[in-house]
């Protein structure tokens, strides 16, 4: 029997994954704010990668099962659109988390020297937001595929990573005074 079970899971694991990395970011990024506490930023920053390397095997995960899924079913028919544009959204989700790899390890180089890792990590937290935002949109996108494929999507999980999404906006929200915080004791250059 073709079933798609594990795709919500994965995508709230996924969900999960990015909200600790912003945790983590959002510590080392703090931690980078201070000249005495600067040094200990690259622990925090490791587990942020970790964790976003997590989100990176999960998409590939839900990746592979879609197409399992899909070709278990063998012809989508009328459904192909909708499976190509969830397809394509799981592909910039799982690209956008391999470039984020690459920051990261910028970011952890930098991130010994006091202020000067704030500014790579503002913009890796940034973007990690906006993911949150992108696996939303996948899975209204998955809730489109299976309502196409005549199939009942599993809404409690949809719901979940809804609210999940929201209380990442209020953290973000209320971390947001120690961010800038972060931000603003970087003695870069003119322009910042």
């Amino acid at each position: 029997m073709c079933d798609l079970s594990m795709f919500n899971g994965l995508l709230t694991g996924a969900e999960t994954s990015i909200i600790v990395a912003l945790g983590c970011l959002a510590t080392a990024m703090v931690l980078n704010g201070g000249f005495f506490s600067a040094p200990g930023s690259p622990v925090p920053l490791g587990f942020a990668a970790a964790a976003s390397a997590a989100a990176f095997v999960l998409i590939g995960t839900a990746m592979a099962s879609l197409d399992e899924y899909a070709s278990c079913k063998g012809s989508l028919g009328s459904c192909l659109g909708s499976y190509d544009s969830l397809k394509n959204s799981l592909l910039f989700l799982s690209t956008t988390l391999a470039i984020q790899a690459a920051a990261f390890v910028a970011a952890l180089l930098m991130s010994v020297i006091p202020f000067v890792g704030v500014a790579p990590m503002s913009v890796i937290a940034f973007t990690l937001a906006s993911l949150l935002v992108s696996i939303s949109t996948t899975l209204f996108l998955y809730e489109q595929f299976m309502k196409c494929m005549s199939e009942q999507p599993s809404s409690w999980v949809i719901g979940l990573g809804i609210i999940v999404i929201l209380i990442t906006a209020g953290i973000l929200i209320s971390a947001g005074p120690a961010i800038l915080k972060a931000i603003r004791a970087f003695k870069g250059p003119k322009w910042w």
